[in-house]
């Protein structure tokens, strides 16, 4: 069995030689190479993690379309099932859904006019993460966003930031001291979307997955 701090080693050296081969262009070497190798045998992917402090100085986001939430966890339901009817199942794993609704997360979703146009994934406790296919216990004063998605007609016009907002406003009042996320490195509109929810960046974590393992350079619970 190997152990946690073997595979920690491991995953620092594989990160200092991602860096050196992007700082050298190697990378374009050994890209069409590794695009080449079936994901079961290697998979590669790195996100940019964020940080709200829940405690810190709360910020007022003004929608430009008249929005209504429901925070209760009672929402799970109801969330799910217009994932499911949209068929928005790129992300959902059974796994993440069975830890789900055992630590009894929030999976929140937003309304205009009466119809739901987008949800946010609170989790807390242990949660887990599809792109890792991994389940990370994070401490107990935590909270992790690890999906949330709009409809594109309704983009561009806050409802992103101001759903994450009122979530942090709902979960600091819970008693809750911090708040996590992950975002892939390309993905501008959500980056701008949750820094301008307060989110800071703080660390990028590479992920790599070989033969069913995992091995991350960062334990987010740690971040």
């Amino acid at each position: 069995m190997i152990s946690y701090e073997a595979i920690t080693v491991i995953a620092e050296k594989l990160e200092k030689a991602l860096i050196i081969s992007r700082e050298r262009g190697i990378n374009k070497f050994f890209r069409p190479i590794l695009q080449r190798v079936p994901s079961f045998i290697f998979e590669a992917n790195n996100h940019v993690w964020f940080e709200r402090h829940l405690n810190s100085e709360q910020i007022e986001i003004n929608p430009e379309i008249p929005l209504t939430m429901n925070l209760s966890n009672s929402e799970f339901n109801e969330t799910f099932n217009w994932i499911k009817e949209k068929n928005f199942l790129w992300g959902l794993y059974e796994k993440e859904k069975e830890i789900a609704i055992r630590e009894g997360h929030y999976w929140i979703n937003v309304k205009f006019n009466g119809s739901i146009i987008g949800f946010e994934k609170i989790g807390f406790g242990k949660v887990f993460i599809s792109d890792y296919r991994k389940t990370i216990e994070f401490p107990k004063n935590i909270i992790f966003i690890y999906e949330y998605h709009v409809l594109p007609e309704f983009r561009s016009k806050k409802v992103a930031q101001y759903m994450t907002n009122e979530n942090f406003k709902f979960f600091q009042k819970k008693g809750f001291t911090k708040a996590l996320t992950y975002i892939h490195n390309w993905n501008t509109p959500s980056i701008k979307s949750m820094t301008h929810s307060g989110m800071k960046r703080i660390k990028t974590v590479y992920c790599y997955r070989t033969l069913g393992l995992t091995f991350l350079t960062s334990n987010p619970a740690d971040l």
